[in-house]
């Protein structure tokens, strides 16, 4: 009898333990469901936010598109390229005379709203080897290369000073949209035509460039090309990364005083040059 009592215990034990150990895989489990359902929800609104930033990138594209479009008009009126394009059948055409990679090439159409050309027929093939301005002559235009409205012509660039206070990333972010850069500045000449002849100068107090020195402290370069800074035009004292956070490069004045190069915060926000290059 005490013999089958103590295995009928043993029996209890060892369920008891079964029990114990399933209650705590049970639990696991629902831990480990209730972190699954929560990434799902953080997945779910990282979808959520992408999809909302392809909107508003569609409705920027959409945008940009618009500034090249044919300007069809009423039905009376004739179709037109804008201007320095040339049109051939359906499609406006612009050789353009800046050396890049085929990646760089394509990206500086697409934010232009078009695209590098595709040749479909040998009309098309014999009209841009034989037609298309700029292009028959090597690069040397046989018409007068004029800027777009509202920006000012120094040697082969075009420049806007826009006087809207951004930080430096959002800055060069509007320039490149408008087919642009922050401003490179490479000679004096191009320093002095900006600081006493560009429209628009003389209304701000500081305007940021194209020139930073956040990946290595002390070496400038300017981002858009990569390119260390040749021509200097530093204040006494300057760049002097007050605080250990100025990566950025502006050009600063003072009423009645010289236009100046400074370094300063980047997220700060200030006025600033595109430069588009012709």
């Amino acid at each position: 009898m005490d013999t089958e009592v103590t295995s009928l215990q043993d029996k209890y034990t060892d369920q008891k333990d079964n029990i114990t150990e399933l209650r705590d895989t049970l639990k696991m489990l629902l831990r480990e469901q209730e972190w699954m359902v929560s990434n799902v929800s953080e997945l779910q609104e990282e979808i959520r936010k992408y999809a909302l930033m392809m909107e508003r990138l569609q409705v920027e594209i959409g945008e940009l598109k618009q500034n090249i479009t044919l300007n069809k008009g009423t039905p009376s009126s004739p179709v037109t390229c804008p201007i320095g394009w040339s049109m051939f059948e359906t499609s406006c055409y612009m050789a353009v005379n800046q050396q890049l990679s085929w990646n760089n090439a394509s990206m500086k159409c697409l934010m232009s709203g078009s695209k590098l050309v595709e040749i479909e027929t040998k009309a098309e093939n014999d009209f841009l080897t034989t037609n298309l301005q700029n292009f028959k002559t090597g690069g040397t235009p046989s018409t007068p290369v004029t800027c777009p409205i509202g920006w000012s012509m120094f040697e082969t660039s075009c420049y806007m000073a826009v006087n809207q206070q951004l930080s430096w990333n959002d800055a060069s972010m509007k320039c490149v949209m408008s087919g642009s850069k922050l401003v490179e500045i490479e000679t004096k000449a191009e320093n002095d035509f900006l600081t006493t002849t560009l429209p628009n100068f003389n209304t701000g107090e500081a305007y940021w460039t194209g020139g930073k020195d956040d990946v290595t402290e002390d070496l400038w370069v300017w981002v858009s090309s990569g390119a260390t800074f040749g021509f200097l035009d530093w204040n006494q004292g300057e760049p002097n990364d007050s605080g250990g956070i100025e990566d950025c490069l502006q050009l600063y004045k003072r009423r009645g005083r010289k236009t100046y190069w400074n370094d300063n915060y980047c997220e700060k926000s200030f006025n600033f040059i595109c430069e588009q290059t012709l």
